[in-house]
């Protein structure tokens, strides 16, 4: 009885090894095929990146060429155009054109601006501190700026002359800008 018991021991465990055998089989050759076919890719690869000429560097200094060249380009047509218009300007009706747009600019309205911050606390201090002068605390016109300017508009070359005045009496960040760029209630 005893060997009937080790006969059918050994036969389940010879049957459990010869499952487990097969079932370990069955993984082995699935893994040997992921690998044979990982190797396939790579080589894919490898043939592949012998055909290519030159590498990701090699390619952007090239794609840089070309935007230099494109660029080189377009200033050659934009002196081409400088020419042509200066060879126009000396007309009289051009040159009396372009004579009006300096003076309308030379004439427009200027600021002379003491101190800029983006704060509008700071500035507020800082005009305490300047209370000798007529004053403005005004905005650019993108908001992003409060400017503290001379309270009147005037032209360009006497904003010029101011700035240079204000900077000698030791306001050494004083500059001008035009009232287009301000807003101005």
């Amino acid at each position: 009885m005893m060997r009937l018991i080790f006969a059918i021991i050994a036969f389940s465990l010879i049957g459990i090894s010869t499952l487990f055998g097969q079932n370990d089989t069955a993984q082995i050759n699935q893994t040997k095929d992921k690998i044979n076919e990982l190797n396939q890719r790579l080589d894919k690869l490898y043939k592949s990146s012998q055909t290519i000429e030159r590498d990701s560097v090699q390619y952007k200094l090239d794609m840089l060429f070309e935007e230099v060249k494109a660029i080189k380009s377009s200033m050659a047509e934009l002196k081409e155009t400088v020419e042509i218009l200066s060879g126009e300007a000396t007309k009289d009706s051009s040159m009396k054109e372009l004579e009006d747009k300096i003076s309308d600019i030379q004439k427009g309205k200027y600021y002379v601006v003491l101190a800029s911050e983006r704060d509008m606390e700071r500035i507020k201090m800082v005009k305490k501190n300047m209370s000798n002068q007529q004053l403005l605390l005004v905005q650019n016109k993108k908001g992003s700026w409060y400017h503290l300017v001379l309270d009147k508009e005037i032209p360009m070359r006497e904003a010029i002359q101011q700035t240079l005045n204000e900077r000698q009496n030791g306001v050494k960040d004083a500059w001008w800008v035009s009232a287009k760029k301000l807003k101005l209630d």
